[in-house]
């Protein structure tokens, strides 16, 4: 299983148009559990694939960047 990078996206402004391949040089590392309440963008991939009754469906979780959490 591998880990999944979750990023602080709070302080730093980004673009996702130009900046999403290299999010992980621009942003720190969010160090803490994102609490309840807190706003976050998710990437991930979505993949099909054939299984014995129709069509398999498997997500892929790329990265978190945390851009709020509650006061």
């Amino acid at each position: 299983m591998s880990s999944v990078m979750i990023l602080d996206g709070q302080n730093v402004k980004f673009n996702l148009d130009r900046d999403l391949p290299k999010l992980d040089k621009i942003l720190p590392s969010f160090h803490q559990e994102p609490g309840s309440g807190s706003c976050a963008l998710v990437g991930y991939t979505v993949n099909t694939f054939q299984v014995k009754k129709g069509v398999g469906l498997g997500f892929n979780l790329m990265w978190v960047v945390v851009v709020g959490t509650p006061e």
